[in-house]
């Protein structure tokens, strides 16, 4: 017991995430879990763990739920894409806007 906390002690003073380090303590297993989820909440979910500064590991489990999605609702998950993309380029336009604002620009 007591080499796996300094294993896990070691693991987090190294960087690592405590939900990573956990794995090397004695409870660790692997899990399976079922749960429910409306579309609205889902997509809300989505949109929050597929962004670039989202853990890598639940950008998996999200990217995984999207593949998933397409499947069972292709019109509802073509919806949620498109909305994202056009979401991505007003923030993009936004912000050179802003920009060009402070330095005083004109676009």
């Amino acid at each position: 017991m007591q080499q796996s906390l300094d294993l896990y002690n070691a693991m987090i003073d190294a960087g690592i995430a405590r939900e990573q380090a956990r794995m090397v303590l004695p409870q660790n297993m692997y899990t399976q879990y079922y749960g429910t989820v409306s579309l609205h909440n889902a997509f809300h979910f989505l949109s929050l763990r597929l962004d670039p500064h989202a853990q890598w590991e639940i950008r998996r489990v999200a990217e995984a739920m999207l593949e998933h999605l397409q499947t069972c609702f292709p019109v509802a998950t073509a919806a949620f894409k498109r909305v994202r993309k056009e979401r991505a380029e007003a923030w993009r336009r936004w912000k050179e806007a802003a920009e060009a604002e402070l330095t005083g620009a004109q676009l």
